[in-house]
C-alpha cells in the first residue's frame, strides 16, 4: 500500500493496482497537468455534461482523493527498485547478448540520460549442452526483448563521456547481485548504438582503475569496461545531420532555417495574421481564407518536424510574397505590432528562389526519409514495415503473420546498407523532385530556370558528398566485414 502522510501520520492509503493505473495515466499526460484536472476534463466525454457535472466538481475541489505528484514519484521509484531486484534475481539464470543505446535526451533537458537495451536472452539450461559444434537451440525472436533502463541524472554541464559512461555502468551495477556478476554483465555488452557525438566513446571507455598487469587481450586483466563492445553508428542522426550540413555549407543558404522561422513567426502571431488579411488580402477572399486557420509548427532540421512545417508553409509562401505589404501593415492603427517581425518575414520572402528552395529541401528530405524508412525495417518482412499505417497496425500484421510483434532483424540493416543501400540512396537523391517543383521550373524563364538548376545540382552534390564522408567508416575495419554477412 502507498499512502500520503499528514502531520506525522498516514492521511490516505491507496490500493496498489489503482496507484499503478494512476501512474500509467500520468505518464500519458503533460507534466504540468494534474490527475484531477485531466480526469475532470475527460469526465464529460464519458458521462455527458449533465451526468458528469457533480463528478467534475468533486474532482476539482478534492472531494475525490487522488494521489499527488509527490506520491506518484515515490511509487515510481519503488517500482524501479522492484524492477532492479527482479533483474538481480534473473542475472544468474540467463546468458545475454546486450546492445545498448544511450543518449542525453533534449526532451527532458540535457541533464537526463536515457539508456535502452536490446537483449537476446538465453536460459542457461538451454545453453549448457551447446558447446563446440553443437548449435544453440533457440528461437531468436522468442529470445529477443528490449527495455528502457531507469533514467539517470547527469547534472548541468556534466554531460561528458566519463559522466555518461559512469552512469550507464552504475545502472548495470545496480542490477547485478555481486561484483563478479557485474563484470559478467559488462562482458555481455556487444554493441553501443549512438550518434557520432560523445556517446560513441562509451564502447571503448576504461574502467578507470589502476592495474599493474594490464593486458588488452586478456579479459581478466583488460581495463576496458565493455571488452566485447563495439560502437555502432545510429544512421538516422547521420542522415539528418548530413541534410543540415549540405545546405548550410552553401553560403547563400546558410541562413535558410532562420528565414523559414521568420515567416513562421509572422504567421504564428494571430493578430498580425488577421491584420495581414484585412490590409493586404481584402480583395482576394479565397487566398485570405487560406490564412484563417493556420496553426504553428516547430521548425528544426529533424525531418519529422521539417516536413510538417514545409507542408504548412509552402502553399502560403507564394501568396505572401505577392501580397505582403510592409508599409500597409505598419501604417495600421494596431499598436502591438512588432515592425521587426514584419520586416524579417518580408526579407525572407524576397530571398531569390526562396519558395523553390523550400520545395527542393522538401523533396530531398522526403527522399532521405523514405530511405531511412527502409533501414527501420528488415529484409525478411520489408513489405510489412514499409506499408501504410502506424507502428501498432504494422505490429498487428506482423503478429498475424509470424506470431511475434517484431523481428529481431528489424533495424539491423548494416550489411544491406553497405552492399546495396548506399548506391540506392545516392540515386534517390539525384532523382528527387516533386510535381510542384516541376511546375515552378516549367513556368520559369530559361535564364531563371538555369540559375535554379545550378543551385539544385550544387545542393544534391553537397548532400551526396556529406553522406559519403559521414559513412566512410563503412569501408574501414571492422565495419567493412558487415558486407560479408
Amino acid at each position: 500500500m502507498s499512502h500520503e502522510r499528514g502531520v506525522g501520520a498516514a492521511a490516505h492509503t491507496y490500493d496498489p493496482a489503482a496507484l499503478i493505473q494512476c501512474l500509467l495515466m500520468k505518464a500519458k499526460m503533460k507534466p504540468g497537468v494534474s490527475l484531477q484536472e485531466g480526469l475532470a476534463t475527460a469526465a464529460p466525454l464519458f458521462f455527458g455534461h449533465l451526468s458528469a457535472g457533480g463528478l467534475v466538481g468533486e474532482l476539482r475541489d478534492g472531494s475525490i482523493q487522488l494521489p499527488q505528484d509527490s506520491v506518484l514519484q515515490d511509487a515510481q521509484i519503488r517500482l524501479d527498485i522492484l524492477d532492479l531486484a527482479w533483474e538481480r534475481s534473473r542475472c544468474s539464470k540467463f546468458e545475454c547478448w546486450r546492445y545498448g543505446a544511450i543518449d542525453a535526451s533534449s526532451a527532458f533537458g540535457n541533464s537526463w540520460l536515457l539508456a535502452r537495451e536490446d537483449i537476446f536472452e538465453f536460459s542457461l539450461d538451454a545453453i549448457a549442452p551447446c558447446r563446440g559444434d553443437v548449435p544453440l537451440p533457440s528461437d531468436l525472436n522468442a529470445s529477443f526483448k528490449n527495455r528502457t533502463l531507469p533514467m539517470s541524472t547527469l547534472g548541468r554541464g556534466r554531460a561528458n563521456l566519463i559522466k555518461k559512461s559512469f552512469n550507464y555502468l552504475n545502472l548495470l551495477r545496480m542490477e547485478s547481485p555481486s561484483e563478479d556478476a557485474f563484470k559478467g554483465r559488462c562482458t555481455q555488452v556487444y554493441g553501443i548504438v549512438a550518434d557520432q557525438g560523445t556517446e560513441k566513446g562509451v564502447a571503448d571507455i576504461s574502467t578507470m582503475r589502476d592495474s599493474e598487469e594490464f593486458d588488452a587481450f586478456n579479459l581478466e586483466k583488460t581495463q576496458r569496461a565493455f571488452p566485447h563492445a563495439m560502437w555502432m553508428p545510429e544512421h538516422l542522426h547521420i542522415f539528418n545531420n548530413a541534410l543540415e550540413s549540405a545546405i548550410t555549407q552553401l553560403s547563400v543558404w546558410r541562413g535558410f532555417l532562420p528565414k523559414l522561422r521568420a515567416v513562421e513567426r509572422f504567421l504564428q502571431d494571430y493578430s498580425l495574421r488577421m491584420l495581414f488579411r484585412a490590409t493586404c488580402l481584402s480583395e482576394v477572399r479565397e487566398i485570405s481564407q487560406m490564412f484563417a486557420n493556420y496553426s504553428g509548427s516547430h521548425i528544426e532540421w529533424r525531418w519529422e518536424y521539417l516536413e510538417k512545417s514545409l507542408d504548412k508553409l509552402i502553399p502560403l509562401l507564394g501568396h505572401m510574397k505577392t501580397h505582403l505589404n510592409v508599409e500597409a501593415i505598419l501604417k495600421s492603427d494596431e499598436g502591438n505590432i512588432d515592425p521587426a517581425v514584419v520586416k524579417e518575414a518580408r526579407g525572407a520572402l524576397d530571398t531569390p528562389f526562396f519558395t523553390e528552395f523550400c520545395l527542393l529541401v522538401w523533396s530531398l528530405g522526403h527522399a532521405v526519409y523514405n530511405f531511412t524508412h527502409i533501414l527501420e525495417g528488415c529484409i525478411c518482412h520489408a513489405y510489412v514495415w514499409t506499408s501504410k499505417g502506424n507502428f501498432k497496425t504494422k505490429a498487428k500484421r506482423m503478429f498475424d503473420l509470424t506470431g511475434y510483434k517484431t523481428c529481431f532483424w528489424k533495424g539491423r540493416m548494416g550489411a544491406w546498407l553497405l552492399v546495396v543501400g548506399i548506391p540506392i540512396l545516392e540515386q534517390m537523391i539525384r532523382d528527387s523532385t516533386s510535381d510542384r517543383l516541376q511546375g515552378f521550373l516549367t513556368s520559369m524563364s530559361d535564364a531563371r530556370r538555369g540559375a535554379f538548376v545550378h543551385i539544385e545540382n550544387a545542393v544534391k552534390c553537397s548532400l551526396i558528398e556529406e553522406l559519403t564522408q559521414k559513412l566512410a567508416f563503412h569501408k574501414q575495419s571492422p565495419y567493412n566485414s558487415m558486407g560479408m554477412i
